[in-house]
Parts: structure tokens; sequence; C-alpha cells
């Protein structure tokens, strides 16, 4: 179980530069010498619009002198302007390596999120890369999917990887087929006759609930209630290839 919130101040550094939390903090970045605050719990655009900028945020801060803080939850940070940082947040690490924002943010990767270590597929970097998110923002189907793969060959484009982006699933949080929009979505699909779709993989940023128990979880203190993800919902890469 997590631990309760625990609010933990630090003394910024002579020299000393922050960065991290939400994306769209890129602009104000680096953080420590003027006010700024932010809850990575329940916001992620713009501070001044949070509809804004990008749904995109990490429970991480990291300085130029070496020092970082962590979480597997969101927490809210505050710089006050005037040297100092403020946190609030649940299980919050606070860690130091070497003295430069290199040797933090490899610190902190190798301790809390490493790098598998595997390559991506080999096509990922050999071949064309299609996305269907313009043609078909969240509503993407399988015959939708499938006229644009014809497209792509029949427009004398080289075969590659097809990217369904977004809602090819039946939630966010639960990575299966939505049967009513992917109705026979599997290795070999016959009505496809100039190409076949083979399911590579998943690619997920935060994996969030399900959301038909997610209002459940949160009446029962399981969830907390935050921000959806759907950007960094999920991709399903498939290949896409010639048939005879």
């Amino acid at each position: 179980m997590p631990s309760e919130s625990e609010i933990r101040t630090l003394s910024i550094q002579a020299g000393e530069w922050w960065w991290g939390g939400a994306a769209a903090d890129g602009q104000l970045m680096p953080f420590g010498r003027a006010p700024h605050r932010r809850n990575l719990a329940t916001s992620a655009g713009f501070a001044d619009d949070d509809h804004g900028g990008a749904n995109q945020s990490a429970p991480f801060l990291v300085s130029s002198a070496g020092r970082y803080v962590w979480s597997e939850r969101p927490f809210t940070f505050a710089f006050d302007g005037m040297g100092g940082l403020e946190l609030d947040g649940q299980d919050m690490v606070l860690g130091e390596a070497g003295g430069s924002l290199a040797s933090a943010f490899r610190a902190a990767a190798a301790m809390h999120f490493p790098a598998s270590n595997r390559t991506p597929g080999e096509l990922m970097f050999t071949a064309p890369q299609y996305n269907t998110w313009i043609e078909m923002p969240y509503h993407p189907t399988q015959e939708a999917v499938l006229d644009y793969a014809r497209g792509v060959l029949d427009a004398g484009f080289p075969p590659g990887l097809i990217m369904i982006d977004d809602r090819w699933s039946v939630d966010y949080g639960n990575w299966t087929f939505d049967r009513t929009r992917f109705p026979t979505s599997r290795r070999d699909d016959a009505t496809a006759p100039r190409t076949r779709l083979l399911r590579d993989g998943v690619a997920g940023a935060l994996r969030e609930p399900r959301q038909r128990e997610l209002a459940d979880g949160c009446k029962q203190g399981l969830v907390d209630q935050g921000p959806g993800w759907t950007a960094g919902g999920a991709r399903v890469v498939e290949r896409l290839q010639h048939r005879p």
C-alpha cells in the first residue's frame, strides 16, 4: 500500500537548475529562480490553460547539481522563487549522484526505470511508418484501416508499418481490439486482397485503469481521480506487406 502523503522541502543550491514534471512546462525550464507550481496528479497542460500544451508528464525532477526526485505516483512540486522547493506526495525518493544533470538522470534511470536493453524491431528503422491519426483520429475501424493500407500501396508508397492511432482497443487499460470496430482482426485477414496486417505489438505510456472500472475504484478509494491519458495511451503497431 502507498504511504500517506508527505511534504518535504529542499534548498536550491547556488547555480542549481531543475527540469522535469510536465512536458508543457518545457518553455519555463529550467526551474529554480522563478515561482512555479505543478500538481502532476491533476494537471499536465499549460500553466494558464490546462487544455493547451500537451498531456504528457512524469513524476520525476532532475537537477544540474546531480540531484533528483522520483516517485511511482504523481506529486506536487512548488518552486518559491527564493531558493526553496516544496514537494508534496507519496513514496517520494530523493536521490543524488555525481554533480551534473547527466549523472543524476543516469542514476535515477538505473534505479527506477532501467532500459530493457532490447532493440525494437528492425522494420521500425528500415521501413516507412504510416499513422492513421489524420484520417480517423479517435474512430478507427477495420475497414478504414484496410482502405488506408490499400491506398498507401496504390499510391506507390513502399510497404512499412501502420500505427493505429487512437482507440483501436476496448478502452484505455484494456489492450484488446474492440471487436465492434475490428471484428476479424487476426494475423491473416482474407478481406485484404493486396495487403497483410501482422500484429507486431503494443507500446504504452501510462496504462490507466479501465474506464468502466474507474468509478467503482474511486468510490472505494482505490483509484486516484486525475486526468485521463489519451495521446500517451497506447499504439498498436502493424506491419504492412504486399500479398502476392
